[in-house]
C-alpha cells in the first residue's frame, strides 16, 4: 500500500504518487544506516521503521522548501509562527504525547500545521480557477484528514503535498526539478505574488483555534491533536478496544532476521554390527533463526 517502484504505474484511482511520499520517511533512515557499506542492527532498523510512524510527512518534507520561498517576513508574528514550524520540523515534527497527559508536547506547532494545510494549497493552486480547485479536491483531496473532519488519525496516504513541493521548487530551482511542469501555479510564477498568498493564507491559519479543530466528535472535552489523531479500532464484533496514541502505522510489525546459526554437534549416527563408538561430527545449521 505504498508507491511502486520506478517504472510501475499507479492504480487507475491513484493520483498523488510524486516527489514526496511517506514509505521515504522510513526509506531514508535506511539508507542512512546501510550507507558506507555498514551493516544495519535489527534494533536499528525497528527504530527506523519505529520514529516515522509518529511524523508529520508535510512538516518533515516541505519545511525546508516553503521557509526558502516565504524567507524572513517582515511582520514579528509571521516570523514567529514560521519559527514555530522550523523547530518543530527540525526536531522530527513529531506528533506524539510523551507523557501521557492528553496533550501532544508540539500541540501549538501541530495545531498551525493543520490548520495552514488546506489554506497553503488553496492559496498556492486557486489561481486554476474555483471550479477546477473543487472538483479537484473532489477527486484527490488536499489532505487525508481535513478540519472539516470528525477526529481521525492520518495516515499521509493520499494528498498534495508532492504537488506543493514540485511546484515551489519549480518556482525557485526550475532547471533542478525532474519532471517539471509547463508552468508555476504559485503566483502565477512570480517569487513575490507567491510568497505573499503563501503568508496571507500563514496568518489566516494563526487565527484558528485548537478548539475549532480538534473538538468535535469524542473530542469535545479534549480539543487536541493528541486526541483527535488517535487511532480507532473497526468494531466488527462484540468484543471492542478503546482508542490508542496516533501511529502512522496501527497494525502489526514483523523484522526477521535470517543467520546460518552456531555450530551445532550433530546426533550420533549407530552402526549396525560394529564396536566402534559412532562418531560425532559438527555442522551448521541451514535452517534460518527467526526474531521478531
Amino acid at each position: 500500500n505504498n508507491k511502486q517502484a520506478p517504472g510501475w504505474a499507479a492504480a487507475d484511482d491513484k493520483f498523488d504518487f510524486g516527489p514526496v511520499f511517506r514509505s521515504q520517511m522510513i526509506e531514508a533512515r535506511v539508507k542512512k544506516g546501510i550507507s558506507g557499506g555498514h551493516r544495519m542492527t535489527l534494533q536499528g532498523l525497528v527504530q527506523a521503521m519505529d520514529e516515522p510512524a509518529t511524523q508529520d510527512l508535510r512538516a518533515v518534507a516541505l519545511m525546508p522548501i516553503l521557509r526558502r520561498v516565504l524567507g524572513r517576513p517582515r511582520d514579528a508574528d509571521l516570523r514567529g509562527a514560521l519559527d514555530l514550524l522550523s523547530r518543530w520540523a527540525a526536531a522530527g515534527a513529531h506528533r506524539r504525547d510523551m507523557n501521557r497527559d492528553g496533550h501532544d508536547e508540539d500541540a501549538a506547532a501541530i495545531t498551525l500545521m493543520d490548520a495552514w494545510w488546506p489554506r497553503l494549497v488553496k492559496a498556492e493552486f486557486g489561481g486554476i480557477g474555483t471550479t477546477a480547485f473543487d472538483r479537484l479536491s473532489a477527486v484527490l483531496r488536499p489532505d487525508d484528514v481535513l478540519p472539516e473532519d470528525l477526529p481521525e488519525a492520518p495516515d499521509y496516504d493520499d494528498g498534495w503535498w508532492g504537488f506543493v513541493s514540485k511546484d515551489l521548487r519549480d518556482l525557485v530551482a526550475r532547471r533542478s526539478v525532474r519532471g517539471r511542469w509547463s508552468r508555476v501555479y504559485c503566483g502565477g510564477g512570480s517569487l513575490a505574488s507567491c510568497r505573499a498568498a503563501l503568508l496571507s493564507s500563514l496568518s489566516a491559519a494563526t487565527k484558528v483555534s485548537a478548539a475549532s479543530l480538534y473538538g468535535k466528535g469524542d473530542c469535545k472535552s479534549n480539543p487536541d491533536p493528541a486526541c483527535s489523531d488517535q487511532n480507532r479500532p473497526t468494531v466488527a464484533s462484540a468484543v471492542t478496544m478503546p482508542p490508542f496514541p496516533f501511529q502512522n502505522r496501527p497494525t502489526f510489525q514483523q523484522t526477521v532476521e535470517i543467520t546460518t546459526g552456531p555450530a551445532t554437534p550433530a546426533a550420533p549416527v549407530p552402526r549396525k554390527r560394529s564396536r566402534q563408538p559412532a562418531r560425532q561430527r559438527t555442522h551448521r545449521r541451514t535452517s534460518p533463526n527467526f526474531t521478531g
